[in-house]
């Protein structure tokens, strides 16, 4: 392995730095819309995935609040089926 110059080690640690978050938080990347629901449903015997829990009633989840990591995590499951919301009645009623 080759030795490396100051400058070197000096550019390795100001990229590592810059590479840091500047604030404790994690960046959260929303998994798509404020207010675009997915339904998710479990096995009867219940399943956690992404600190959620699922079980065989729907469990609605706004995609504006799950980080795009946790809800990959929820649609790669094989054990959970994940659709959309249906549109409400009401609100096809008021667009006809």
């Amino acid at each position: 392995m080759a030795k490396q110059t100051k400058a070197q080690s000096e550019a390795a640690a100001k990229a590592i730095a810059d590479a840091r978050p500047t604030t404790a938080q994690p960046v959260f990347e929303p998994a798509g819309e404020m207010g675009v629901i997915a339904l998710v449903v479990g096995p009867q015997a219940g399943r956690m995935r992404a600190g959620r829990s699922f079980g065989p009633e729907p469990v609605e989840i706004d995609l504006g609040e799950i980080s795009a990591a946790d809800f990959a995590r929820i649609m790669s499951d094989p054990a959970l089926i994940v659709r959309p919301k249906p549109a409400e009645a009401d609100d096809q009623a008021g667009q006809a």
